[in-house]
């Protein structure tokens, strides 16, 4: 598989993550009365991630976060490749982030009170 179409795959699907995470804060800040910036970011389940905002905000350490997503999830298809192959190494990482994207939207939509 072409390293370009690897690329292309991770960069949607962190972009996806980032997104989600972006808008269930703001439909926290929205939702709930009285809410802080500091408290709709205690809803982020990762440390690393909730550190991040906490410290340059929303934005920019969702895109702090996503260049680290990128490095972490290009080191884990290179492990992976060596014992299950190219397409082994990326089918698993398109389930274990696909899971991540699933949380990520079922919590969107409980914040949304759809659910």
């Amino acid at each position: 598989m072409k390293i370009g179409i690897l690329i292309a795959i991770i960069v949607a699907l962190v972009i996806a993550d980032k997104i989600l995470t972006i808008t269930n804060v703001s439909i926290v800040k929205k939702n709930i009365p009285n809410c802080s910036t500091a408290n709709a970011l205690s809803i982020e389940r990762n440390p690393i991630q909730k550190w991040l905002m906490e410290k340059t905000g929303l934005y920019i350490g969702n895109v702090i976060g996503a260049i680290i997503s990128l490095i972490t999830i290009f080191i884990a298809f290179l492990l992976l490749r060596k014992v299950f192959g190219e397409s082994g190494a990326i089918y698993l990482i398109l389930i274990v982030y696909g899971l991540t994207i699933t949380n990520n939207l079922y919590w969107l939509l409980k914040y949304a009170r759809v659910l």
